[in-house]
């Protein structure tokens, strides 16, 4: 008996061990070990226990970021658009063990890379003196980025899994980035920063098809 008790406290302490060594060494960002170890450790910590300890940052965060999309079903037209971080962080708190954190974190850096190609685009095509014309550059080149392609074939995905009896016609994506007002103002001012939307092209399904 007291054998068998040994046994399970000894295997709660290596559990105890390795979750916070694995912590330590994610939130070190893996400078002090070995890729193989840090890979491994990432597949741990991503899904289940993903933290970030960067609130002391001489640069925080501006504003949080979200990807929203739409369908449209060839027997019902434009569906209402859906945040998909709320899907992915719902079904994530539903069940801890599931991939959706690991979904929820690739569908941010998606978003962060659309947000990033798309102000650089912007930026080209000002620089470039054509400012009356910028939206149309922008569509016409943004379509070529990875993050983009990623993101169509994600929605494509989505909607089709959604409503597959219903017939996919076309897709919509954007990401929306909500201001966030700094926490010594937030006592100071009733003003209320307005969302940032990025509204990306509609994409028919032969387009979506394609590439």
């Amino acid at each position: 008996m007291k054998t068998y008790r040994r046994a399970i406290v000894l295997a709660i302490l290596l559990v105890f061990v390795f979750h916070f060594s694995a912590t330590l060494i994610y939130l070190s960002d893996g400078k002090f070990t070995p890729y193989r170890v840090n890979f491994w450790v990432g597949q741990y910590m991503l899904p289940l226990f993903h933290q970030s300890w960067k609130m002391f940052a001489p640069e925080p965060p501006t504003g949080s970021i979200r990807f929203y999309y739409r369908c449209k079903l060839k027997d019902a037209g434009w569906v209402k658009w859906k945040d998909a971080n709320f899907e992915l962080v719902y079904k994530h708190q539903s069940n801890r063990f599931s991939h959706y954190g690991k979904k929820f974190a690739m569908l941010q850096q998606i978003s962060r890379h659309l947000e990033y190609e798309y102000y650089s685009l912007e930026e080209k095509c000002i620089s470039s003196g054509e400012k009356n014309d910028c939206a149309a550059f922008i569509n016409g080149k943004i379509t070529a980025v990875h993050s983009y392609k990623v993101a169509r074939k994600y929605i494509e995905d989505i909607c089709n899994m959604k409503y597959p009896e219903h017939g996919l016609e076309e897709i919509e994506f954007s990401v929306v980035t909500f201001p966030v007002i700094p926490f010594l103002e937030r006592k100071t001012t009733d003003i209320k920063p307005k969302p940032v939307i990025i509204r990306f092209p509609v994409i028919t399904l032969s387009e979506a098809n394609v590439g």
